[in-house]
């Protein structure tokens, strides 16, 4: 599953919006696996926030686990 943003471009085309720290919440929440589209050359930190979430729940299963064995 993806989360792709279509906006207008154009009388009949669509684009894919790009993506930033504003839609931070809705790219956690979402059971989406991929998202698409980035532009690394705004200065918006999205992926460092969405790495942030990710290794956090590493860091708790991880936790969980050493508790089971």
């Amino acid at each position: 599953m993806r989360l792709i943003d279509w906006v207008p471009d154009g009388d009949i085309k669509l684009r894919p919006r790009t993506l930033g720290r504003a839609d931070a919440k809705r790219l956690i929440s979402s059971k989406c696996l991929f998202a698409q589209k980035f532009d690394l050359t705004v200065v918006d930190d999205i992926l460092g926030e969405l790495e942030l979430h990710l290794t956090a729940g590493s860091k708790i299963k991880t936790k969980v686990r050493a508790n089971l064995v």
